[in-house]
């Protein structure tokens, strides 16, 4: 999958709860490392995962020794490219980061597990490797070298038995408790401590699954990429499941589910949800709580005193204006969205 440097720039703008600077400046000299020049200690890993990953890694680290973080956002690709990545990660002590509304899924995942600390926010997801391309002695050999690099980054050996049950078609995403039970937001087992980013979110809701065949298959497939024959299933979506459109490619839509899964759905069962009836009226201090917390997620410095007791300003973008503050399109879409409701109903 080709990336163009406009979406490499939204990218790392997505990744700004992270402490990500005010004016970005991305290098894609070390592609698929993106490097934002103006806050070094941090890498981004964007797209797919090519044999040239691990040499272009290794670049990377050595031009900026200070990096300390990996941020991924991945569907996958080149598993060998990944497990030697996974293994430069190990070596130099990366903390490895899937932000909110970020995916790391498929060979992504041996990066993610080889970090010493790991924070999975976003969705992590793995399976067994496809052999499509392979003989059975090489997917063997495949599934031989994921162990053997594996068993160095201390993860609970469950991942294996849920990795290698999961059919390559599709996709095993751990839930928040997963998370939790097998320690992959958090401290990695003897790592040193580190304090978690500090992320939050909002989606409303835009559309739905609709219109399923009450006597087909009874779901809407999530996922990883706009194709049903080479896209890994995520997870299965029943009738009303909320989403939010990102975006649309050809019949495909790219989508967040109600619990946060990214992926791609099929337009064919998708449908706008009514405005009137996919909330009901909100108050003046839900709407003000809502859009400011938009603004908190990417660094506002809040100067009332309202905003200042209900959102901490540690680590803010001191000198920016409101209108200033870098975030992705979609979002400054939903704070105008909030911004004309507050005044509708007599709000501002």
């Amino acid at each position: 999958m080709k990336w163009s440097i406009l979406s490499v720039v939204s990218f790392v703008f997505l990744c700004l709860p992270l402490r990500g600077p005010v004016n970005a400046e991305m290098s894609v000299a070390f592609s698929p490392i993106i490097v934002d020049t103006s806050d070094t200690s941090k890498l981004y890993l964007f797209g797919e995962i090519t044999s040239r990953m691990p040499l272009n890694l290794d670049r990377a680290l050595e031009k900026y020794p200070e990096a300390k973080t990996l941020v991924l956002d991945s569907h996958g690709g080149d598993v060998h490219a990944a497990l030697e990545g996974a293994r430069k990660i190990r070596r130099n002590q990366l903390t490895t980061i899937v932000p909110i509304n970020s995916s790391c899924y498929s060979a992504c995942s041996f990066l993610f597990f080889a970090g010493t600390v790991r924070y999975a926010l976003g969705n992590l997801g793995v399976h067994q490797i496809s052999s499509e391309a392979e003989s059975n002695h090489g997917s063997q050999v495949g599934v031989s070298d994921i162990i053997d690099v594996l068993d160095d980054f201390d993860i609970d050996p469950e991942i294996y038995v849920v990795m290698f049950r999961t059919p390559p078609e599709d996709m095993y995403v751990f839930t928040e408790e997963e998370k939790a039970q097998f320690s992959l937001n958090g401290r990695a087992q003897n790592a040193p401590t580190t304090a978690a980013p500090k992320v939050t979110t909002h989606f409303e809701m835009t559309h739905s699954v609709s219109g399923l065949d009450p006597n087909g298959d009874g779901f809407l497939a999530l996922r990883t990429r706009p194709n049903a024959q080479i896209g890994s299933r995520i997870t299965k979506m029943t009738e009303g499941t909320g989403l939010r459109v990102l975006k649309q490619q050809g019949a495909w839509l790219n989508v967040i589910t109600e619990t946060g899964q990214e992926g791609w759905a099929h337009s064919n069962w998708v449908r706008e949800i009514k405005s009137a009836s996919v909330t009901a009226p909100r108050s003046c201090d839900d709407l003000w709580f809502e859009r400011n917390s938009i603004f908190a997620k990417y660094g506002y410095c809040f100067k009332s005193e309202r905003g200042r007791q209900t959102f901490s300003n540690e680590n803010c973008k001191q000198g920016v204006e409101a209108g200033n503050i870098m975030m992705p399109p979609r979002e400054r879409e939903l704070v105008e969205s909030i911004l004309a409701k507050e005044i509708a109903i007599g709000c501002r």
